[in-house]
């Protein structure tokens, strides 16, 4: 690694469900031959079970940040969504790529530390607008959906690149995040013209197989954002084969 490769994979967990996932996610990581670190972001307080057969990991408790909603969140998790706002004070490394814990990793994505980005700006692929399961706490809005027409911009904030900067870590501190996606719906507005769009491979969100089918393609990074895998239920038959994995991974790292 080079004095300019000082890049690190960075996911949040809370509850032994998500901490399960970080090590699925650390395990894909280390099949696809990642060369940087996962680190684990969790509440001081939370009894962490650390997996000594995963290598390239590191445990980093932080001050759990919550984020009630006046609205009511489409989750009740995601009064927890605000502490990914700590990836901006990881100053120690260069670019930093946040990667939620209910994704794994199919093939090598190293390369999305090649995205040129400023101080300032954050990275990250599409995510949809349509709500195709109709879920009453959350905005229709088709026409606005980057899947349907490529100039609007909204991004799913499963996986970003950013570069760490404490400024803007203040300033998302103090950020209004009430919405139905709360970090989600903020970044996209704080963030209004200082995107860059990255290809969808890097956060394949499973719900495209319904709403977008023509956008299947290759998938680097699968996103469990509906059905997740520690539930008995999967969300559809085509993305079995990832589910399974996912499961063998568990087994192997037990």
């Amino acid at each position: 690694m080079t004095k300019n490769e000082n890049y690190v994979w960075v996911t949040f967990i809370n509850n032994k469900n998500y901490l399960d996932g970080a090590h699925v996610l650390a395990k894909s990581l280390e099949e696809v031959h990642s060369k940087y670190e996962l680190i684990i972001f969790y509440p001081i307080d939370f009894v962490i079970e650390k997996n000594n057969k995963l290598r390239n990991i590191t445990y980093v408790p932080i001050k759990q940040l919550i984020y009630e909603s006046k609205n009511h969140y489409r989750s009740s998790n995601y009064i927890y969504c605000i502490n990914k706002i700590y990836i901006w004070v990881l100053t120690q490394y260069s670019k930093v790529c946040w990667v939620d814990s209910d994704m794994i990793f199919l093939h090598n994505s190293d390369d999305i530390f090649n995205c040129e980005i400023e101080n300032g700006q954050i990275s990250a692929a599409s995510g949809c607008t349509c709500n195709i399961f109709n879920n009453n706490k959350l905005p229709s809005l088709p026409n606005a959906c980057p899947f349907n027409n490529s100039n609007n911009i909204y991004i799913n904030a499963g996986l970003l690149l950013i570069k760490p900067n404490i400024n803007i870590y203040k300033l998302l501190l103090d950020a209004n995040y009430d919405y139905p996606f709360p970090e989600q719906d903020a970044f996209n507005i704080i963030f209004k013209n200082k995107i860059k769009v990255i290809d969808s491979k890097y956060n394949y969100i499973n719900n495209l197989e319904f709403a977008h089918p023509t956008c299947n393609q290759q998938i680097n990074i699968f996103h469990f954002a509906y059905g997740k895998p520690w539930d008995t239920d999967k969300l559809s038959h085509t993305y079995n084969y990832i589910y399974d994995l996912w499961h063998k991974y568990k087994q192997l790292i037990k």
